[in-house]
């Protein structure tokens, strides 16, 4: 994510605290000419890993998620002889259809992100802040977009295919915040790029209703894990006193810590692989 002449201000900055203007320097030199500064050095990027993990309780679903399929279950007694069962040993036989397990996968993140400057060095201590809500959006698929050149029937008669399919879609929003020390000072952030990295995304599933045939165990509700980071790449100007100016006067423009309160948007698809079986001749 860049930003664009944005100009972020927080309404509540502290008294020694800088509201940060960040503005896009894609197309722009390493000697970036900055009015004021001697930039005869490199400008600087800071990486920063930002983590959150979060859950939300889903009950609405496209497609109900599928886990055990019981085939077969018989009980039958044990026939030594020939001529007469045993009743006192049984033979139990149970087959049992083991689905794929359900994955997320992400599929839209818009990251915003309030930075301020801070003079403090000491990091700040982290609150338990993340905040999340859940809002599903299910959508209808078209089912003219299924239909087409039957490519897989002609080419693979007998083949068996496992397809995704999507059993939900949510949208959560999480709050974070982030300080980080800069240890020899910064004077202005000139560029900031995101990326939202999931690390971990799994439902686990509360409750089950069995089918009319009473042979699969389909999940009415559940809980969607997501855990994950935010890649920060910050491009600055460091703290070098390149106009030689007094030291009193330098470090008035020295920052040693970077405020950061981040809300990211997160779209979430749920899907699950079903296998097709194709029995078609050509």
């Amino acid at each position: 994510m860049k930003f664009n002449n944005n100009k972020i201000r927080s309404l509540s900055a502290p008294k020694n605290t800088k509201a940060v203007e960040l503005s896009n320097h894609k197309n722009a030199n390493k000697h970036t000419i900055v009015t004021g500064y001697n930039t005869s050095i490199r400008n600087q990027v800071k990486h920063i890993k930002v983590p959150f993990s979060t859950y939300i309780k889903i009950d609405n679903f496209l497609q109900q998620p599928i886990f055990v399929h019981t085939v077969e279950r018989s009980l039958n007694f044990k026939d030594q002889t020939g001529m007469s069962p045993d009743f006192e040993t049984s033979q139990l036989n149970t087959s049992t259809y083991y689905h794929e397990q359900p994955y997320g996968r992400l599929v839209f993140s818009n990251v915003h992100s309030m930075m301020n400057l801070n003079k403090e060095s000491s990091k700040v201590s982290k609150k338990n802040n993340n905040f999340q809500q859940e809002i599903t959006k299910p959508f209808k698929q078209n089912s003219n977009s299924l239909k087409g050149p039957d490519i897989f029937s002609n080419t693979f008669p007998f083949a068996k295919f496992l397809i995704p399919v999507v059993l939900g879609e949510y949208d959560i929003e999480i709050v974070l915040e982030e300080n980080t020390p800069m240890d020899k000072g910064i004077i202005r952030i000139l560029d900031v790029s995101t990326e939202v990295v999931l690390t971990n995304c799994k439902f686990l599933p509360s409750n089950f209703k069995h089918s009319s045939d009473q042979e699969k165990r389909i999940a009415s509700n559940g809980i969607l894990f997501v855990e994950g980071y935010i890649q920060e790449s910050m491009e600055y100007l460091p703290a070098i006193n390149w106009e030689k100016i007094s030291p009193r006067e330098w470090l008035k423009k020295v920052y040693y810590r970077v405020d950061q309160k981040i809300m990211a948007h997160l779209k979430i698809q749920l899907l699950q692989l079903v296998q097709i079986e194709n029995s078609r001749r050509i």
